[in-house]
């Protein structure tokens, strides 16, 4: 018996805003599933909504399920994920996410979590591409209740398409032809994350890889209105996505077959991979509308060096301007959104060559250009600059220090000078990419290291208490860290704070070690 199920719901009974994509949306997480996760169609329960007099039963289905499951296991399943397309609505006066399975039908997001966790499982895995499907979390206090979320679990992992907040976004029709996108823009990403070679590390993927793409690309294509959020109590790796070679590299139209068998067939392919690649890539930037496919990052990756070498001649990135500078300074200092997710494409593909170290006709670096950059995500352009290779002179990391000490500098710009200072620091590559995903608790510890806020809009103790309740994960070296920069005794005088220390101690979280080399390389004396 397979030990990973899944439950995949939607809903398109709509008279109100009716929606395009849920049932694409099942189908297209029902493929992935069964391409990338080990799953067979038996495996799988969908349970589509389409009918208003069947709101009473949709709970009812998935408690069904949920039962029959769970008198079927010989042992404790590995993985049960359930994944959910629709309207979704935040309460306030619940303080709770629903899902809006009809347009007068409601079902508290808590409940179906709830159901699903009665279900014996190591991990279980939540996906709800929804609005406003954010207002839920596993970190607070656990009562009887809560506690039964991550019973007998090694991992609980919500993943909601967006904050409680926030509304989810369809692509319009021009999206559809424009960026090939025929999904929710969030789902569209997830099964993109899985189904991208370089995501995977010796061909497995963490959930935790496939929550950072989506939660990182879907802003990028929703013009930064939609904002994922997630919330985890997990320990350890699970391989969640599974790498099959052999299905690959077999579905790209644009090839022509080839049956030769000689021994210059294999260089023979690549030149064509050579010659498709750097023809999509030149269609990418020259391109002023946005009829265009982004390039498979995987048939990068997997050329031989002469094939990158020949590639890269055929691009002469380096030789390029754009806005009369070196192209990616150029790149970085355009509105272009267009230009911009180009330029991220160039920056994450580590094959393509590119020259970091030439300078406009004002000698300003290309990180000058992404220290002043509003318009896009300039903490990301920065840490890919340094993962390749950026390399800051004794000047320029005089110049920042003495920025980041300087009170009237402003917080936008304060936080991204501390970016360049923590990726330089770090140096390593793999390290700064770890970084990313836990910059705010970086960004908390240096606030209280340096005596001054960074990253966030509170002051130290508002700071310490936001920590507490939304990183509970890293609680014990977040104290040490307080005693350390003697903080601690005066915010044992606050009474919020003492409320969220107590409570801590209580509910006793797993700790996260997965970062300790970021962070011990970043405040050594906490390990001392």
């Amino acid at each position: 018996m397979n030990l990973r199920k899944a439950i995949i719901t939607g809903s398109i009974k709509y008279k109100e805003s009716p929606l395009n994509y849920p049932e694409k949306d099942m189908k297209l997480i029902e493929n992935t599933l069964k391409k990338r996760c080990t799953l067979e169609k038996i495996d799988i329960t969908s349970i589509l909504h389409t009918d208003d007099n069947e709101d009473s039963t949709y709970i009812e289905q998935i408690e069904s399920v949920c039962a029959k499951l769970e008198s079927e296991r010989t042992n404790s399943y590995d993985l049960i994920i359930f994944y959910y397309s629709g309207h979704g609505v935040y309460k306030s006066a619940e303080q709770m996410s629903y899902m809006q399975i009809s347009d007068d039908e409601y079902i508290p997001i808590d409940k179906v979590i709830q159901i699903i966790s009665k279900v014996n499982a190591k991990n279980k895995y939540f996906i709800i591409d929804a609005c406003q499907s954010g207002g839920f979390s596993l970190m607070k206090p656990k009562g009887k209740l809560q506690r039964q979320y991550s019973f007998n679990s090694q991992g609980v992992y919500c993943m909601f398409g967006t904050t409680k907040h926030q509304l989810a976004f369809e692509p319009s029709i021009k999206d559809a032809i424009r960026k090939k996108i025929h999904n929710s823009f969030y789902t569209h990403f997830i099964a993109e994350a899985l189904n991208t070679k370089s995501n995977y590390n010796e061909d497995t993927i963490s959930i935790r890889v496939v929550d950072d793409y989506a939660s990182k690309k879907t802003p990028t294509y929703t013009n930064f209105e939609q904002i994922p959020f997630s919330t985890t109590e997990i320990a350890g790796y699970f391989p969640f996505g599974l790498w099959n070679e052999t299905k690959e590299l077999n579905d790209i139209s644009e090839w022509k077959s080839k049956t030769d068998t000689s021994t210059q067939y294999s260089s023979n392919k690549e030149i064509d991979i050579v010659n498709y690649l750097a023809i999509k890539i030149k269609k990418m930037y020259s391109e002023e509308n946005y009829f265009f496919t982004i390039p498979d990052k995987e048939l990068l990756s997997k050329l031989s060096q002469p094939a990158k070498d020949l590639l890269n001649g055929k691009l002469n990135l380096s030789n390029l301007k754009f806005n009369d500078k070196p192209l990616i300074s150029g790149l970085i200092s355009s509105e272009d959104v267009k230009k911009y997710q180009f330029l991220i494409f160039i920056l994450e593909n580590e094959s393509i060559v590119i020259d970091l170290t030439l300078k406009d006709n004002d000698n300003k670096t290309t990180l000058h250009e992404a220290l002043h950059n509003s318009k896009f995500s300039s903490n990301y352009i920065i840490q890919l600059l340094f993962i390749r290779k950026y390399s800051l002179s004794d000047t320029e990391e005089n110049l920042l220090i003495d920025k980041f000490k300087d009170n009237t500098t402003r917080p936008e710009h304060l936080e991204n000078i501390t970016v360049a200072l923590i990726c330089h620091k770090l140096s390593s590559p793999e390290l700064i990419k770890k970084s990313q995903r836990i910059i705010k608790v970086i960004f908390t510890i240096l606030s209280f290291k340096t005596k001054r806020v960074v990253g966030f809009k509170l002051n130290h103790t508002a700071l310490a208490n936001n920590f507490l309740q939304h990183h509970q994960e890293f609680a014990n070296i977040f104290i040490k860290a307080l005693k350390q920069y003697n903080f601690y005794a005066t915010l044992k005088s606050k009474p919020s704070f003492v409320k969220k220390e107590i409570a801590i101690l209580e509910s006793m979280p797993f700790q996260e070690t997965e970062y300790n080399e970021v962070i011990e390389k970043m405040f050594p004396e906490l390990y001392e």
